[in-house]
C-alpha cells in the first residue's frame, strides 16, 4: 500500500534513531522529465492536454508536487511507535492553476 514503511525499516531506523528524518521534494517540472503528464494540471476542474499541458508545465515547473504517501512514510518513521497520524489526506495530487 503506498505510504506504508516495511517494518523490517521501521526497525532499523527506531534502532538508528535518526535526529531527522526528511522528505525528498520533488518539483512540477522534475517529474514531469521523468514521468511525463503523472502530475494532473487543472483549471477549473479540467486537465491541461498538449501544448496547454506543456505550457502550463513552464509556468508551474518550480513548484513542489504534494506527496501525500511520502509524507505517511516519512511519519511512520519518524514517530514513536503508538503516536503515528492517522489522517492523512488522501493519494491523489495535482496542481490547480489560478484563473488568469
Amino acid at each position: 500500500m503506498q505510504g506504508e514503511v516495511a517494518p523490517a525499516l521501521l526497525q532499523a531506523a527506531r534502532t538508528y534513531d535518526p535526529d531527522y528524518v526528511v522528505l525528498l521534494t520533488t518539483t512540477v517540472g522534475q517529474r514531469e522529465r521523468v514521468t511525463p503528464g503523472e502530475v494532473p494540471l487543472l483549471r477549473d476542474g479540467q486537465p491541461a492536454e498538449h501544448e496547454v499541458r506543456a505550457r502550463w508545465v513552464k509556468q508551474v515547473a518550480d513548484d513542489p508536487v504534494p506527496d501525500t504517501d511520502g509524507e505517511r512514510g516519512r511519519r511512520a518513521v519518524a514517530e514513536p511507535p503508538g503516536m503515528m497520524t492517522k489522517n492523512v489526506s488522501s493519494r491523489s495530487a495535482s496542481m490547480t492553476l489560478p484563473s488568469r
